[in-house]
């Protein structure tokens, strides 16, 4: 267990050894093995969104018996792509690639039956896909390793908006646990004074610029990520001022009104959260790693050992490549 957590309760990758009789992992909805406060505990059969849930609760009524503030850091799996595998998962496709064609899967997560085919009427199509015309007609200007992916076929664009659904069936799930925190919250006396953030690690395209199901490339719908603060003092609004996810530890320390360390990344953004919103008033860096692509390590104005590197502004985005390659967008226009 990490020092300084009062309670430790996380997802294992792989906690198995050989004839332990252990098995599942983090990316298991339905055997979700964790380590809490250092011992490892399987949970056959159990959903992981409903689980996590269930212990959070627990962890709110515990920690309202105590006069002293907490801080409960709560990462759901959804809507991450996990097993088990399911008869309605999408179909495989074919992947071009610079070396062939392969078969990839359409990686979804696991859903409770309760909550399937709950958006079959209100998701139509892909967020990627529009439904009359191709996703992007010409991609002659993109970087070689977008560039020789040819346009989602008839049946890929089916898988896509299946792969939507079951990403929304997901989330919807662990809605409903989030809901019951709130009322925990609220039951234990502890909502009006509890500062709650609702963010995630990245995002993710659907179909976009022809690709299928990803991240890391520095595309909007990958490098926006939705954040929710919502607190005692907080006004109710949008805020456009440039924030990432370095930012939120900064942002906690300042609330908690404890000390950052030396040289920690990222800037509070407490006067944001309760002033008037700075706009775009500082770029935002943007790195990736695209692992499983045979980039030269040769610079090209990219940090060594990545193989993307850029700025956005309100306005731009450039995006460099190892390989030399760069894009540069006017988002206005």
């Amino acid at each position: 267990v990490p020092a300084g957590w009062t309670d430790w309760m996380a997802g294992l990758e792989t906690p198995w050894r050989r004839g332990s009789g252990i098995s599942g992992n983090t990316y298991d909805y339905f055997n979700y093995t964790q380590n809490i406060n250092g011992r490892t505990v399987q949970n056959r059969g159990k959903y992981s969104s409903t689980l996590i849930g269930n212990e959070v609760q627990g962890l709110v009524s515990k920690y309202h018996r105590s006069t002293k503030p907490f801080f409960i850091w709560v990462t759901p799996v959804a809507p991450h792509h996990g097993g088990p595998t399911e008869s309605d998962d999408p179909r495989p496709y074919r992947m071009a690639t610079r070396n062939g064609p392969r078969v990839q899967k359409f990686v979804t997560p696991a859903r409770p039956g309760w909550v399937k085919g709950r958006f079959n009427g209100q998701i139509t199509h892909a967020p990627g896909v529009p439904v009359s015309r191709p996703a992007e007609a010409n991609i002659r200007d993109k970087p070689r390793n977008v560039r020789w992916a040819p346009e989602a076929t008839r049946s890929e664009k089916r898988s896509l908006r299946n792969a939507e659904r079951q990403r929304a069936e997901a989330i919807f799930a662990w809605d409903r646990e989030f809901g019951k925190i709130i009322d925990r919250l609220k039951a234990t006396g502890e909502y009006d004074k509890t500062i709650i953030m609702f963010t995630s690690d990245n995002g993710f395209y659907i179909g976009e610029h022809r690709q299928r199901l990803g991240k890391i490339k520095a595309y909007e719908p990958v490098i926006h990520v939705p954040l929710v603060v919502a607190g005692p003092g907080i006004q109710q609004g949008v805020r456009y001022t440039p924030t990432t996810t370095f930012d939120l530890t900064s942002t906690i320390l300042d609330l908690a009104d404890a000390r950052p360390l030396p040289g920690m990344d990222g800037s509070s953004k407490v006067s944001q959260l309760y002033g008037p919103d700075q706009d775009w008033d500082t770029a935002v860096v943007t790195e990736g790693l695209l692992t499983g692509v045979r980039y030269r390590d040769r610079g090209h104005g990219v940090p060594r050992g990545l193989t993307t590197s850029g700025l956005r502004t309100g306005r731009y985005k450039l995006i460099k490549y190892s390989t030399g390659e760069s894009e540069l967008y006017d988002l206005l226009t």
